[in-house]
């Protein structure tokens, strides 16, 4: 702040890049003065400006949704609301905001469209659990001859595995293997997820079978379908297979393969996945970990434990 105050000539770069730290910092507030400030100083915010701001409000989530429209009223007020980058950055700012309203109406007024603008509004359907409305939003795309990619797929497979829609994450995945994508990691994963999420744990073992390479999510999606479905030694075999191949769990693993414990009462196991939690100081930083430990012990009869 000394520095610009001290600057003899501001340009549109000072001014961003000034209210780009007020973002950052959390100081809505005077990042908005600023953008006055800087208009009636006669310099004209630039489409970088504002992507950057949305940007800002993007990352720091509901909070700023209200500042996020007083901008997105400034843009159409300076006519880039047909800016095709900046219309996608309006998009992707609600659906982070939680706002699939704001998003909708940003994307209906958008005069031209690419394959972000559709994928970006797709994926917020999809992060929010509307997963028919996320499909129709796919197929409707494709009919205006727009041609998917890597991301609206995988998040189309999402959307399949949120609704258990398997007959279109099938279609999808031909599709898939059409573009030649299949071997993307990225996809592969989705595909995984979403088989074993419709329950159709031997497709995803032979998607997890075909990938060139597998990484620690892959593991994890098989191991939640096996563990959802019932085949809790399946689950522990392909956890036990996973670090024998140097794949570090995650959060996510091992709350998967303690609720295997838990449902069979394998308290054995349990105490050593604790342990092994322990030692990767992993519990007392994670409610989530925890949360899946105290269950564990409960549903094996171990209440004291659990309560400790």
């Amino acid at each position: 702040q000394k520095v610009f105050d001290k600057m003899p000539v501001r340009d549109v770069i000072s001014w961003t890049t000034l209210m780009v730290y007020f973002a950052e910092k959390g100081l809505s507030k005077d990042m908005l003065t600023c953008l006055e400030k800087m208009k009636n100083e006669g310099i004209h915010p630039d489409s970088v400006t504002y992507l950057t701001l949305l940007k800002c409000c993007s990352n720091r989530g509901s909070i700023d949704i209200d500042i996020g429209r007083q901008i997105h009223a400034e843009i159409d007020k300076q006519g880039y609301g047909r800016d095709i980058a900046v219309g996608n950055s309006l998009i992707h700012m609600y659906t982070k905001c939680g706002s699939l309203e704001g998003a909708i109406e940003a994307f209906q007024k958008m005069p031209n469209k690419n394959v972000v603008t559709w994928t970006t509004l797709l994926s917020g359907y999809a992060d929010q659990g509307r997963g028919e409305e996320a499909l129709m939003l796919f197929e409707q795309m494709k009919q205006e001859g727009v041609s998917p990619n890597d991301i609206t797929f995988v998040c189309s497979l999402k959307a399949c595995a949120t609704i258990k829609a398997i007959y279109k994450g099938q279609q999808i995945h031909y599709d898939i293997v059409i573009e030649g994508l299949e071997r993307d990691l990225f996809i592969g994963n989705s595909l995984i997820d979403m088989y074993a999420k419709c329950g159709l744990l031997s497709d995803a073992q032979a998607i997890f079978d075909e990938m060139p390479s597998q990484d620690i999510i892959s593991g994890t999606s098989l191991i939640a379908g096996y563990v959802d479905c019932g085949f809790i030694e399946d689950a522990q075999n392909r956890f036990e297979q996973m670090q024998m191949e140097g794949l570090s769990p995650n959060e996510v693993t091992f709350t998967c393969i303690l609720k295997a414990c838990g449902n069979t009462k394998a308290i054995e196991k349990g105490k050593q996945i604790h342990e092994e939690i322990v030692c990767r100081d992993m519990l007392e930083k994670n409610v989530v970990i925890g949360n899946a430990l105290v269950d564990m012990y409960a549903k094996c009869g171990m209440l004291k434990k659990a309560r400790q």
